[in-house]
């Protein structure tokens, strides 16, 4: 997701994405990244949900916005995960593996080779 020129929330979907959250049986949560998407109201985050929820058939139980260790963190408190549940950090990169570390999961998947 990003903003357009007019401020508006862009969502451009990707089926790949959406193929592997498909097969996914766990609690799915998503964490934004602040930098890309600021100022994000209530509402927004609302439909923001909403629309992600549409693509991935209603998986995605929360979303957080941050950028490091301690949002994700946050977010899983503020979700009620408990500590001992496996939770894990699928992302791009090694700047994704070194924030699920941060978080303390762990393990963080690529989302290149998740489940394949």
């Amino acid at each position: 997701m990003r903003r357009g020129p007019k401020g508006e929330i862009i969502v451009e979907p990707r089926n790949s994405i959406a193929a592997l959250v498909a097969r996914f049986g766990g609690r799915l949560f998503l964490l934004g990244d602040i930098d890309a998407v600021p100022g994000l109201t209530e509402a927004e985050r609302a439909e923001f949900l909403s629309v992600v929820n549409r693509a991935f058939d209603g998986k995605v139980e929360a979303i957080g916005w941050g950028h490091d260790g301690p949002a994700i963190r946050a977010m899983l408190k503020s979700s009620a995960v408990p500590h001992q549940e496996e939770a894990f950090l699928v992302g791009a990169g090694m700047g994704h593996q070194v924030m699920g570390e941060t978080a303390g999961l762990p393990f963080t998947k690529d989302i290149d080779s998740w489940f394949s």
